[in-house]
């Protein structure tokens, strides 16, 4: 079957190359209850063949399999760590009875070492962060690559229910031929809005020193920023050192009424469903006006769309940048958590474009790099799919991005806060400079099987339950966790970007030329508007004519079809 497909899958290798995955999670939620219809202890119960004979594999309970197999592994990441020597690998031949034999390529040598493998007929029998597209597993999966899930199901029931409960889900991985060939994560439970949020700060310290408080509308955070210009915002002396804001466009978006992580090619739905793109509208044209008046102003980094990650470290390190948008605050500061405390959350600003107060975080469905996928010719079908639906469990998900109780990690009391909770404390052994770096090169294969869940869930939840002065408690150890959620108290609404879509090959095909095209016009236009380059009052309507003239009709209808088969009966 698959004999004449390995020139077509390399010459889609070469054009159109394969998204790698970097976000994290582990799991809580309802649906996780489904994993007490499997108990944790073995059963014992062999699954029988037709012919009674009993089977390789246990049916229900753990382990998988009494006997252990081997099977073998390939994944993506870099660092060049040994996945084999972890704890989760380990734990999973002593806990389930399969023996994983894993080689990890690095990311940039992954999509030939992939190609080369499906070409030759030697894929292993898993493929984990297997960083391509649920459009790319569909249609290879369709080819006879891999294992259709969902033929499998009996044996998956926490899967299953996870599936029965978010249907958006189900058909997010679900392939246009009716199967499900690759798992991409899903970032469900309490506190998912913390770890998809936009994470963009204002230096609350700098507030502070200026007697000012946090800005509520774009016309406050243009006064803030004037002050951060004008005035010794830092507090070191020099009142001409500081930069006010850097590259802040996802809550600035917000603010006029465009909710999206993109900065560019924004695609939205109307209130009846239709997608269309922001771009082009009254909104992103007095959003662009408005980023040009801080360019003109001095109050925008002249360098906030070409700085490097170490461009910003240093200015964030030696407190010159008002506001910025990096993940975690500290990381880019190269301090400590403590330095968390220095900042606050940014967004949820209004104008007369939008008078509510929005967060916008990230879809919770991430199909853009699948995490999962089995072997068709697999010998041993039906333990793979027990495998990855333990990963669906709670102690599935917590083990793919914490490790195990006792062994990485252990409860503890959250000490001086309203309310008693315990939460997992990881481990530090002698050797590791921190217990970031253990779980990193120790207890996990890098989320590697992480498909389900919203990151260290107890962490979010512990947000959730705490009071505003549990909140100012938690901060010193917590940090952006705390400012997050302080952030989403404050707003009136907290919404999801714009669903990310599973296109048909041939829509896929088709929309990489056009996508491409608009793509890269949008993103010169956007520079040129905001620097003044380009005039967005005499050339705005032959701007909006050029998007148009580049197949845009073409684009947005198959976006609008990829959506409504995907979500229109919902």
């Amino acid at each position: 079957m698959k004999k004449n497909c390995a020139k077509k899958f390399i010459s889609l290798i070469l054009a159109g190359g394969m998204a790698a995955s970097a976000l994290s999670g582990c799991g809580s939620s309802d649906a996780q209850q489904s994993q007490d219809t499997v108990s944790a202890e073995s059963t014992s119960q062999a699954a029988a063949t037709e012919s009674g004979e009993e089977s390789y594999f246990n049916a229900e309970g753990y382990p998988i399999c009494d006997e252990t197999i081997t099977v073998a592994v390939a994944g993506t990441y870099d660092g060049g760590k040994n996945w084999n020597e972890t704890t989760l690998i380990q734990e999973i031949e002593n806990r389930l009875g399969i023996k994983l034999e894993c080689t990890v390529y690095e990311q940039e040598e992954w999509p030939t070492q992939l190609s080369l493998m499906m070409a030759s007929d030697e894929l292993p029998d898993l493929i984990i962060h297997a960083s391509i597209s649920q459009t790319d597993a569909n249609s290879y999966g369709a080819e006879g690559y891999f294992l259709p899930i969902n033929e499998y199901l009996e044996y998956a029931p926490n899967l299953s229910a996870v599936l029965e409960e978010y249907p958006d889900y189900e058909a997010a991985i679900t392939a246009p031929d009716g199967n499900i060939y690759g798992l991409s994560r899903i970032n469900a439970g309490e506190g998912a809005d913390i770890e998809l949020a936009n994470r963009q700060w204002i230096k609350q310290t700098w507030l502070d020193n200026l007697g000012l408080d946090y800005p509520e509308t774009i016309e406050d955070f243009y006064n803030v920023l004037v002050a951060f210009r004008d005035e010794d915002a830092n507090g070191n002396g020099d009142p001409n050192d500081e930069i006010p804001t850097g590259n802040c466009v996802v809550a600035l978006q917000s603010a006029f009424g465009i909710f999206s992580t993109d900065g560019r090619t924004i695609r939205q739905l109307d209130e009846n469903g239709n997608v269309y793109l922001a771009d082009i509208t009254d909104n992103y044209k007095a959003f662009l006006t408005f980023m040009n008046q801080l360019y003109e102003e001095g109050l925008l980094d002249a360098e906030a769309f070409t700085n490097t990650f170490d461009e910003v470290r240093t200015k964030v390190s030696e407190d010159r940048l008002g506001c910025f948008a990096f993940g975690v605050p500290y990381v880019v500061a190269n301090e400590d958590i403590s330095f968390d405390s220095t900042c606050a959350w940014f967004g949820g600003l209004t104008s007369e474009y939008n008078s509510v107060a929005t967060s916008v975080v990230s879809n919770y469905i991430n199909t853009s790099s699948v995490r999962i996928l089995i072997n068709a010719e697999t010998e041993y079908p039906e333990a793979l799919v027990r495998l990855v639906d333990y990963f669906y469990t709670d102690e599935g998900a917590t083990a793919a991005i914490e490790g195990y109780e006792g062994i990485d990690w252990n409860y503890v009391t959250v000490p001086d806060i309203s309310f008693d909770y315990q939460i997992r404390e990881r481990v530090c052994p002698e050797g590791y400079s921190s217990s970031e770096e253990y779980r990193y090169q120790k207890a996990t294969a890098n989320e590697a099987f992480n498909v389900f869940g919203c990151g260290p869930g107890y962490q979010y939840e512990l947000m959730k339950l705490a009071t505003e002065d549990d909140l100012q408690v938690l901060l010193p150890d917590y940090g952006w966790l705390v400012l997050v959620e302080e952030g989403h108290r404050r707003v009136d609404q907290v919404i999801e970007t714009f669903p990310v879509l599973v296109y048909t090959p041939e829509e896929a095909e088709r929309r990489a030329t056009i996508f491409t095209d608009i793509d890269s016009y949008l993103g010169t236009m956007r520079t040129q508007f905001i620097t003044g380059e380009a005039d967005i009052e005499t050339q705005w309507d032959e701007h909006v004519a050029t998007v148009k003239s580049m197949g845009l009709d073409e684009l947005l209808s198959i976006e609008q079809a990829a959506y409504d088969r995907m979500y229109g009966d919902q």
